[in-house]
């Protein structure tokens, strides 16, 4: 759930059109016109039950693929699976 959130999110911050790449479609990916940098996208923040907030850097949630696509790397996981936010 918290996942169709923050792509709905995302879409509706940023300007940059989506990708219709069919060998990425399990990621969100906007695509990077010559034009455009990836500081189209900014940071993100969480804001937790019980008044605790986490920034994430654009570069902690989005990644370039191809140097054309800059994508969500972030995938929608069950309550079962689980979610990890950043894992170095």
């Amino acid at each position: 759930m918290v996942y169709q959130q923050v792509r709905v999110e995302v879409l509706s911050l940023v300007v940059l059109s989506p990708s219709s790449s069919d060998h990425i479609e399990m990621y969100l990916c906007l695509n990077l016109s010559s034009a455009s940098t990836r500081s189209a996208v900014s940071d993100m923040t969480f804001h937790f039950d019980g008044g605790a907030d986490m920034v994430l850097l654009a570069d902690s949630y989005m990644f370039l693929y191809e140097f054309r696509l800059w994508c969500l790397s972030m995938m929608n996981a069950t309550t079962i699976d689980g979610s990890v936010l950043r894992n170095y």
